[in-house]
């Protein structure tokens, strides 16, 4: 799992990828209380998006100047509130319109 982090490209919005979680917390593994805070911290959530696709809806044509991408995904207990934050500071001119939606299935 360690060697994997971070180089996989099967997951569209990667979050580790992205934030990566430093190798002190990667070998320490998943339960441990260090890294489980260092995921609650960075990514808002302590275990890696699953299902993410990207939605294939059609285009907006009154969007000329600008681009959007949509992406579905399923987090396991909260949403990734801080993986976000932390990609809005780095790059501002991204907009990001995160909507949770709690329904089951």
């Amino acid at each position: 799992m360690i060697a994997a982090a971070g180089r996989s490209s099967t997951c569209p919005f990667d979050l580790h990828a992205l934030l990566p979680v430093p190798y002190a917390h990667l070998r320490q593994g998943p339960d441990d209380p260090a890294s489980i805070a260092w995921l609650r911290r960075h990514w808002g959530t302590i275990q890696p998006l699953r299902h993410v696709r990207r939605r294939e809806d059609p285009p907006d044509r009154r969007r000329r100047h600008s681009a959007r991408l949509q992406y579905d995904f399923w987090s396991a207990d909260w949403t990734p509130w801080a993986a976000f934050a932390s990609l809005g500071q780095r790059w501002p001119a991204l907009v990001f319109d995160l909507r949770p939606d709690y329904r089951d299935g």
